[in-house]
C-alpha cells in the first residue's frame, strides 16, 4: 500500500515534531542540575586492628526531569598536604563489572537516591585527611552529568575509657561495620519521613549476646526466654556518669514476637521501640543507650550518679527486639532515636579467637561477628 502525499507529510510533521522535543529535552535537562551531599555531618576515620575505616552515605539529589543513571563512582583520598594517596572507581567494565556493587543505581526525576560507599576500607597506615567522591550518571539520550564532592575526615578521639557492658562471653550479633543493619538507614525511606528522623543514633551501635564457649546463643529449641543465655545477664555501665533517662515498665514478649504495632503505636511514641532503656551521660557530654532491657531489672533512676563497671540492669527482650540482646551505642544527646551517633572503643577485655585469647587493653574496635570477654 502507497503513502498518499497528506500521509507522507503527517509522517514527516510527526518525526519534526519529535526532533523538536529530543532537541527541548537535551536544553532543559541542560539547564537543570544533580546535588551530591555526604552524610553524616561528621566524618570519621576508626582504627581497627588491620584496617581503617569510613562510615559515610552519599545521597543524589536528581533536579532533573529524566531518569538518570549511576555509571560510575570513583574516590580519590588526599593526605594533609592535598596530595593523592589513592584513587579507586567502579564502572561497567567486565563480565560482571563492579558497579553491580552498587545495588540501586537509578535515580528518577525530582528523586534522591541513597549509596553506602563501598570504599569503606583503607589500610590502616594511610594518613587520610579528605576524600573527593565523584559519580558518573546518564540519562536515557545517553547524555553524561559529573558531579563530585569533597568530606573532610577526622581520626575520632574518644576521651574517656569504657568497658564492655556484659561480663563474661559475648557474640557481636551485629556491629556497625559496611554489612551491619546499624550502619545502614535510608532517610528517604517513609518510616524516616512519617518519625520525622534527620539524625542516625544507631550508626555506630552494637548487639551484644551471652554465648557458650562453643557458640551456642540458647538451650533446647530456643523457642523460650528462658533458652536464650542472654536474657537476665547483668548490664554494666560502661563509664561513669549520671543517668539522664531510664524506663522500666515494657514487657518482654516471647520470641519473634513484638508488644506493639509499628504503624499505630511507634509514630506517637517513638521511644517504645527502646524497650526497657537506660541512658547515662558522660563528662566527656557524650551519651550511653542500653536498650531492651528486662522488665523491671533497672536498678537506676534519673539522676543517680554511677560508677564505671556498676551494676545497672539485665537484658531483656522488650523494644524493637525478636530475640534477647542488648543493643548498646553511644550518641551526642540523650534522643533514642534522633540523634547523631558515635563511634566507641572499648578497654581491657579479650577477643577471643578459638582457642586464643588477645587482652585488648586500650581502644580497641570491635566488629560484627566478633568473640569478645570481660575480665
Amino acid at each position: 500500500m502507497k503513502k498518499s502525499k497528506s500521509m507522507k507529510a503527517s509522517s514527516k510533521l510527526i518525526l519534526g515534531t519529535a526532533i523538536l522535543l529530543v532537541f527541548i529535552g537535551f536544553s532543559v535537562r541542560g539547564q537543570d542540575k544533580i546535588s551530591i551531599s555526604t552524610f553524616p555531618e561528621d566524618i570519621y576515620a576508626l582504627n581497627t586492628d588491620y584496617e581503617k575505616l569510613i562510615n559515610v552515605d552519599l545521597y543524589i539529589e536528581n533536579k532533573t526531569n529524566g531518569i538518570l543513571n549511576v555509571s560510575e563512582f570513583k574516590i580519590k583520598v588526599f593526605d594533609k598536604n592535598d596530595k593523592l594517596i589513592i584513587s579507586k572507581r567502579l564502572s561497567h567494565e567486565g563480565v560482571s563489572p563492579g558497579i553491580l556493587t552498587i545495588p540501586n543505581r537509578t535515580v528518577n526525576a525530582a528523586k534522591t537516591l541513597l549509596i553506602f560507599n563501598p570504599f569503606y576500607s583503607f589500610s590502616k597506615d594511610i594518613p587520610i585527611d579528605h576524600i573527593k567522591f565523584e559519580i558518573i550518571l546518564t540519562d536515557v539520550w545517553t547524555k553524561t552529568f559529573v558531579e563530585s564532592v569533597t568530606i573532610p575526615v577526622k581520626e575520632y578521639q574518644q576521651t574517656i575509657s569504657h568497658s564492655l557492658p556484659l561480663k563474661g562471653l559475648s557474640f557481636i550479633a551485629d556491629g556497625n561495620d559496611y554489612y551491619s543493619h546499624h550502619r545502614r538507614f535510608d532517610f528517604t525511606h517513609i518510616a524516616a519521613k512519617i518519625l520525622a528522623m534527620d539524625e542516625q543514633s544507631n550508626r555506630y551501635g552494637y548487639d551484644f549476646q551471652t554465648v557458650k564457649e562453643d557458640g551456642q546463643l540458647y538451650k533446647n529449641d530456643g523457642k523460650e526466654l528462658s533458652d536464650w543465655y542472654c536474657f537476665g545477664q547483668n548490664v554494666y555501665a560502661t563509664a561513669a556518669g549520671t543517668v539522664v533517662d531510664a524506663v522500666d515498665g515494657a514487657v518482654d514478649p516471647r520470641i519473634g514476637t513484638l508488644a506493639f504495632n509499628y504503624q499505630t503505636d511507634v509514630p506517637g511514641n517513638v521511644k517504645i521501640m527502646g524497650g526497657n532503656y537506660i541512658v547515662i551521660q558522660h563528662q566527656d557530654n557524650t551519651f550511653s543507650q542500653f536498650f531492651h532491657l528486662k522488665k523491671g531489672s533497672v536498678q537506676v533512676a534519673i539522676g543517680d550518679k554511677v560508677k564505671k563497671g556498676q551494676l545497672i540492669a539485665q537484658v531483656g527482650n522488650s523494644g524493637d527486639s525478636f530475640k534477647p540482646h542488648l543493643h548498646y551505642q553511644i550518641s551526642d544527646s540523650k534522643n533514642l532515636f534522633n540523634s547523631a551517633g558515635l563511634p566507641v572503643y572499648f578497654s581491657d577485655y579479650y577477643k577471643v579467637m578459638g582457642s586464643t585469647s588477645v587482652k585488648v587493653k586500650n581502644n580497641g574496635y570491635i566488629e560484627t561477628g566478633e568473640f569478645v570477654k570481660n575480665d
